[in-house]
Parts: C-alpha cells; sequence; structure tokens
C-alpha cells in the first residue's frame, strides 16, 4: 500500500532546512571557517525543492475498482444471488488481470 506525503508539510520541512543550512553558511563565513558544506547543503535544498515541484506534473490515471470488477463479473456471467463456481485457471486469470490493472494504475496508462 502506498503512503502519500502531504506535499505543502513537505516543502515546509525543506524551507526549515534551508534556512537552517543558510545560517550555517552565515556562521561559517562570519567565523572564517570552510563554507563549501553549508553551500553544498544549500544546494542540495534547491535540488530537493525543485524535485517536488516537477510532482505536480504528473500525472495519476484514476481507476474504478467497482466498475472494473462488475466488468469481470458480467464477463464470467456471474450473478450476486447465487452461487458460481469458478476453476482455477479463472482464479489465475482474475489474479493476472488486477495484478496488470495495478501495474497500469502505477505507470499511470
Amino acid at each position: 500500500m502506498k503512503h502519500l506525503i502531504d506535499k505543502s508539510a513537505l516543502a515546509a520541512e525543506i524551507e526549515k532546512r534551508k534556512k537552517h543550512h543558510k545560517e550555517w553558511l552565515n556562521w561559517c563565513i562570519k567565523n572564517r571557517t570552510s563554507i563549501i558544506a553549508a553551500s553544498q547543503s544549500i544546494q542540495e535544498d534547491k535540488d530537493i525543492m525543485s524535485l517536488i515541484d516537477t510532482l505536480d506534473t504528473i500525472e495519476v490515471k484514476e481507476w474504478d475498482l467497482e466498475k472494473e470488477i462488475e466488468e469481470v463479473k458480467h464477463n464470467y456471467k456471474i450473478d450476486d444471488n447465487r452461487h458460481t463456481t469458478i476453476c482455477s485457471a479463472d482464479i489465475e486469470w482474475l489474479a493476472k488481470h488486477f495484478f496488470e490493472l495495478g501495474l497500469k494504475a502505477q505507470k499511470g496508462e
């Protein structure tokens, strides 16, 4: 199961990190110590925020799972009001079908 992260909360944490790194850089400059690590950290923060900003451009295709289930039931002529038996080959096909559906959803197809 996927766990979703609130983009604005993540961005807020990166902003806190950026502020801390800028303070660190200023301290390094003031105390005439190496600023390389602080500068690299600030660049990493910018790179992370750039990556987070690209997440809006990723399109996620929604799947109507209930519709998909109903379609499969229709194809097998399964009525909710009666028992229907299916063989192991049918179960295998169903498992593959929904596994592939999950992969397609993950890829956004």
